[in-house]
C-alpha cells in the first residue's frame, strides 16, 4: 500500500511540473517583434529604448484634395504615379455656368470702359484711373497666361508644343506684374486728393469687381496641386459627382522625395525617445524589409491612441506620444505602410538585415 502511494504522489508531482512548464512557456513566452535588437548582439538583449508601432507617410503629409463647389467631373488630368508641378490641373468639373458668367462679366467690363472713356466730364488726368486701368491689364495678362498653360497641360507632353517650363514662367512673370501694378494702385490712391468716382467710373468699378468673382468661380470648377508631389490616389472617375465635403476626397498627392514615419509611442515609454535619436524601421509589407531614420519631433502631450499595437497586435486602450521620424533618402517604403519603429539614444543603429 505504502509503495502504491508513494508511485501515486510521483505521478502526480511530474504531472504538476510539466502543466507548470507548458503554463509558463504559454504565459511567459516574449514576442518576437518586441524581443527583436536593432544592434543584434549575441547574448540577444534589446540595445534598444522603445519600440513603437507607426506608418509611412510622406514628409509633408498627405494632401487630400476635393471639390471647392460640388459639381459633375468632365475630365481627370493625372493618372497614380505622375509628378506634378505647383498649379497644374489635377481634375477638371463641368464648368458651363460659371464659363457664361464669365463671359457675361468680360462684356460688361468693356461696354462700361467704353462708357467712361467717351464720358465728357472724365477728368483730364486721373492717376489714380489710369493705376487702375493698369491693374487690370496686368489682370488679363495673368489669365492668358495661365489658360495657356492649362491648354498646354490639357493636350498633354508633345515635343511640337510649347515648353510647359516657359509658360510657367510667363505665369510667374505676370503675377509678378500684378503685384506691381497693385503696390502703384496703393500709392495713387493713398495720394489722390479727388473726391468719390463719378458715376461711370464707380459703374467700371462694379464691373471689374463683378469679373473678378466670375474668374473665381470658374477656378472653383478645377482641382489644382497646391505644391510639387506625386500623384497616390485618384479616387473618382469622369462623370461622377463630388460634394465640397472634407471627407469626399477626389486626389491624394504627397512628396515622396523623403518619407516619414509618424509613430505613436505607449505612455509607458513617454520620454525615453528624443529629437535626433535614431531609429530601426522595419516593414513587413515593404519590398525593404528594414530601414533608417532619425527623430524629428516628438509631441509634448498625450493622445488617443489611432494605430494599432505594435507587432500587428490587438491595440490596448491607453494614452500614446506621438512621435515622427524623417527616413534616409535610400529608404523606399510605400505610403500608408504599417511599420514597427524601434529607437536608441545612439546615433548608430545597425541594421538587422531582415525581420525579426
Amino acid at each position: 500500500m505504502t509503495r502504491l502511494l508513494r508511485l501515486a504522489v510521483g505521478v502526480a508531482l511530474a504531472g504538476i511540473a510539466t502543466i507548470g512548464g507548458v503554463g509558463t512557456l504559454f504565459f511567459q513566452a516574449p514576442s518576437p517583434m518586441l524581443h527583436a535588437s536593432p544592434a543584434g548582439p549575441a547574448s540577444g538583449t534589446p540595445t534598444w529604448t522603445a519600440a513603437a508601432p507607426g506608418v509611412v507617410e510622406p514628409r509633408e503629409g498627405l494632401i487630400r484634395l476635393g471639390a471647392v463647389e460640388p459639381g459633375r467631373i468632365d475630365r481627370i488630368y493625372v493618372r497614380p504615379g505622375d509628378t506634378v508641378q505647383a498649379g497644374d490641373i489635377l481634375v477638371r468639373f463641368v464648368d458651363d455656368a460659371q464659363r457664361a458668367r464669365l463671359q457675361a462679366a468680360q462684356a460688361e467690363v468693356a461696354f462700361r470702359t467704353a462708357e467712361r472713356d467717351t464720358a465728357l466730364d472724365r477728368p483730364a488726368d486721373d492717376a489714380v484711373s489710369r493705376a487702375k486701368d493698369a491693374v487690370a491689364a496686368k489682370e488679363v495678362e495673368l489669365a492668358a497666361a495661365q489658360a495657356a498653360l492649362d491648354a498646354a497641360q490639357g493636350h498633354g507632353s508633345s515635343a511640337q508644343g510649347p515648353d510647359p517650363a516657359g509658360l510657367r514662367q510667363k505665369v510667374e512673370a505676370a503675377k509678378a506684374a500684378l503685384e506691381r501694378a497693385r503696390s502703384t494702385q496703393q500709392i495713387a490712391s493713398a495720394e489722390a486728393r479727388t473726391g468719390q468716382p463719378n458715376r461711370k467710373e464707380a459703374a467700371l468699378d462694379a464691373a471689374r469687381s463683378e469679373l473678378a468673382v466670375a474668374r473665381a468661380g470658374l477656378e472653383t470648377t478645377l482641382i489644382r496641386a497646391p505644391s510639387a508631389g506625386t500623384v497616390l490616389e485618384i479616387d473618382k472617375h469622369p462623370g461622377e459627382r463630388a460634394s465640397a465635403s472634407s471627407d469626399d476626397v477626389v486626389a491624394v498627392l504627397g512628396d515622396l522625395q523623403t518619407l516619414a514615419v509618424r509613430a505613436e509611442l505607449d505612455e509607458a515609454d513617454a520620454g525615453k525617445v528624443g529629437v535626433g535619436d535614431a531609429a530601426e524601421v522595419r516593414c513587413e509589407t515593404c519590398a525593404e524589409k528594414v530601414g533608417r531614420g532619425t527623430v524629428v519631433a516628438v509631441a509634448r502631450l498625450m493622445s488617443p491612441r489611432k494605430l494599432g499595437a505594435l507587432g500587428g497586435e490587438r491595440s490596448p486602450r491607453s494614452e500614446v506620444q506621438s512621435v515622427r521620424l524623417e527616413l534616409d533618402k535610400s529608404v523606399h517604403f510605400i505610403p500608408g505602410a504599417r511599420v514597427d519603429v524601434f529607437f536608441t539614444a545612439s546615433p548608430k543603429v545597425k541594421l538587422s538585415g531582415g525581420m525579426p
